[in-house]
């Protein structure tokens, strides 16, 4: 097979991205991106680079044609007096054209090079809670400000995403193709099974609770100090002393960011009200601190914050104040 006819025409695309391609040009052009799938990513690549390197205005200014043909003059000259003034400036000029096609064969190259391996990568960032469909089928609910960077297309060896925040994942089992999920400084790897994560980069903890199957939970850099966890356990990486601890899973509403669905035991007005904030995204202040130590027993399912403010201020007969997005607690102090 010859390869020849199918290699990227590099200075037309740069005559084309800087507009000086004829339409001759341009046809040539548009007949190589149809001779393989595989140019149109090279060309979406270069022009990619061409955008980056961006600012160069004056070389975009520089007729391409004819700086070609005054080099290929000025190459010409023997036995006479050179011009030394217009050769330095042609060659000064034509010394950035080299640069931009040594960036735009740089990036060609590296397509090449990573071959099949080549996948853009897709990033979401949410403001609310999103459900997210990824390449093999698994799904991951977002929580709210939590960020999810995954491949447009999984490789053959593995499947690697990466999480900063919140989410709930439930993972596709493909035999021979682990999962891996990079968040912060750890990694957890699974082959099928349902989990939640927390990575907010402001907290002290990563943290994974298994609800179904199992996985690995180990730092990224130390994967022999691996634990393995399964439904019913709970895995924390304490990022001040990088160090992993396995639990059972005691906290009901570790889901209930997802469900809205939260249950209080006799659990503190301190927990409460921390468990709220997390699931509504509120704050909620004391103006009495003594209050956080009053004890309440409800459970709430789907209702509004409002709702859920209402009913815990009636029950404890305090007084809450504020609206979704900040809550003031004061009163006397619980019996």
């Amino acid at each position: 097979m010859d390869n020849s006819k199918n290699t990227a025409p590099y200075k037309l695309i740069v005559k084309q991205l800087s507009g000086q391609a004829t339409q001759e040009e341009l046809r040539h052009i548009e007949a190589w991106l149809h001779q393989d799938p595989k140019n149109q990513k090279i060309y979406d690549e270069l022009k990619k680079t061409w955008i980056n390197v961006g600012q160069m205005d004056d070389v975009l200014e520089i007729d391409l044609e004819e700086e070609w043909r005054k080099q290929n003059l000025i190459s010409s000259i023997s036995g006479k007096e050179d011009n030394e003034k217009d050769k330095k400036l042609v060659f000064w000029r034509l010394s950035k054209i080299a640069a931009v096609f040594l960036v735009l064969l740089a990036a060609a190259a590296t397509l090449y090079l990573i071959g099949p391996y080549f996948s853009p990568m897709e990033k979401i960032s949410s403001e609310t809670i999103k459900t997210v469909d990824l390449p093999d089928g698994s799904v991951v609910t977002l929580n709210t400000n939590s960020t999810l960077k995954y491949p447009a297309k999984f490789g053959n060896h593995s499947r690697n995403i990466s999480l900063q925040g919140e989410a709930f994942l439930e993972i596709r089992s493909i035999p021979d193709l682990p999962f891996i999920i990079t968040a912060g400084k750890t990694r957890i790897e699974v082959l099928g099974t349902s989990f939640n994560v927390k990575a907010y980069e402001k907290n002290r903890e990563i943290s994974v609770v298994v609800s179904s199957g199992k996985v690995a939970f180990y730092p990224s850099e130390n994967p022999e100090d691996r634990v393995i966890l399964e439904s019913g356990n709970t895995g924390i990486f304490i990022k001040a002393e990088e160090r992993l601890v396995k639990r059972n899973m005691t906290d009901p509403n570790f889901m209930a960011w997802k469900t809205k669905k939260v249950v209080f035991e006799d659990e503190t007005l301190s927990y409460v009200a921390k468990t709220l904030e997390e699931v509504y995204h509120t704050s909620i202040k004391f103006n009495n601190p003594t209050l956080k130590s009053c004890r309440i027993t409800a459970s709430f399912d789907q209702q509004s914050l409002n709702s859920v403010m209402k009913v815990i201020g009636e029950t404890l007969e305090i007084e809450i104040k504020g609206s979704d997005k900040q809550y003031t607690i004061d009163g006397k102090e619980c019996e």
